[in-house]
């Protein structure tokens, strides 16, 4: 392994210390030095990443252990190193037993044994990062899967929510909002709750017929079941929690939206708006008619949401309809008719985005000569056809 262009911060008060260390680990890491905490958190603000941080427990203004929670919060891939004297070792020890910091070098220590030390953090920090991208890839490869599954099962639900997550993520634009990604996921898995409902049920939300009060029921109960599904999940609690609130109404006292700090009551109000825009928008009512739906019902809508959404006009249709063989479905073109078996049952809802697993389905079925053998669908200017 390669260590000479590591970043290595030392932070010490003792500008003698920080001279000698950087000519004694010349050639080793890639040395950078700060006098006290306050200059090492510039340094760390410019220097980013640095991987290893080895910091003096005694210093003025702000000592070792403080300036190393501070990097802790700010810059938690950052492996820390305490260097101390006798009297700070007990507070060092401490600190290693309880996660804050890695390794503690203690003064004196000799040139060896500090380059161990730093070799051995620098591992460490490309363990951290190998696993940490492990994670978010298996994180992303298990929301794909259940968005696929979805789609299987219940077509109706899911041909709604490339719609709602439109509408979401313009929101989330709009207003800023940190980890964008959190509300976005929420969204496309904002109906898996209505595995649990009969088809023909949601097909209603489509229509202007009423709900008997147990079909109502049973709508009312999707974001406590997606909660219950998604809650399961390491990583995704903000996410269930969204998905459980996205029929929440607005509370009048909360008027300024920034004042709305968990992500899981405003991405509930996100979603709430966004769902029941898109529904009125599929029944068939214009822009203008589907925002004044949300106005007669304003006092559901927190008042930033309702004039933000106001704005967002649906995706434009830049797209090419056209007949294609079922062999020949690419993944990411549109459905532009529902998909149903010769005997009725519905495969796929209009306006879905085809899939892998979506264009397997087909194939198996036309197989078995159970669907047609084209169907109709929309060809975005980004794929390319050769028929």
């Amino acid at each position: 392994m390669e260590f000479e262009n590591r970043k290595v911060l030392f932070v010490d008060d003792d500008p003698n210390i920080l001279r000698a260390l950087k000519r004694d680990l010349w050639g080793e890491f890639n040395v950078l030095t700060a006098v006290g905490a306050l200059e090492g958190l510039k340094v760390l603000a410019n220097e980013s990443p640095v991987e290893v941080v080895v910091s003096d427990m005694t210093m003025p203004v702000m000592n070792g252990l403080i300036f190393l929670r501070r990097v802790q919060n700010e810059y938690p891939n950052c492996i820390r190193v305490v260097l101390t004297g006798n009297a700070d070792l007990d507070i060092a020890v401490k600190a290693v037993n309880q996660g804050q910091v890695f390794k503690y070098l203690q003064k004196p220590s000799n040139t060896e044994n500090i380059i161990n030390v730093i070799k051995e953090s620098i591992e460490k920090y490309d363990q951290n990062k190998a696993e940490k991208q492990l994670l978010e890839s298996t994180f992303q490869s298990t929301i794909n899967v259940l968005i696929d599954i979805m789609a299987l099962i219940n077509p109706v639900s899911f041909s709604r929510t490339n719609r709602i997550k439109y509408f979401v993520t313009k929101l989330v634009n709009f207003l800023k909002l940190p980890n964008a990604w959190q509300y976005e996921v929420a969204a496309m898995l904002s109906q898996i709750g209505s595995v649990t409902v009969p088809p023909e049920i949601m097909e209603k939300l489509y229509s202007i017929e009423e709900f008997t009060e147990a079909e109502s029921k049973m709508l009312r109960s999707i974001p406590e079941t997606g909660y219950n599904l998604i809650s399961k999940i390491p990583r995704m609690n903000t996410i269930a929690l969204i998905i459980a609130n996205q029929m929440l109404e607005y509370k009048a006292d909360e008027d300024r939206i920034e004042d709305i700090t968990t992500p899981e009551i405003i991405g509930g109000y996100i979603l709430r708006i966004s769902y029941d825009f898109d529904s009125f928008l599929s029944k068939c009512f214009t822009h203008r008619e589907a925002y004044l739906e949300l106005e007669r019902n304003k006092n559901v809508y927190h008042p930033v949401l309702l004039d933000l959404i106001k704005k967002i006009k649906p995706p434009e249709m830049q797209k090419k309809k056209t007949m294609v063989a079922i062999r020949k479905l690419m993944v990411g073109m549109i459905l532009e008719n529902d998909v149903k078996t010769k005997h009725g049952v519905l495969l796929a809802k209009k306006g879905q985005k085809i899939s892998s697993t979506m264009k397997t389905m087909f194939e198996n079925r036309l197989t078995h000569d159970d669907i047609p053998e084209k169907i109709m669908v929309s060809i975005h200017k980004k794929i390319s056809m050769h028929f």
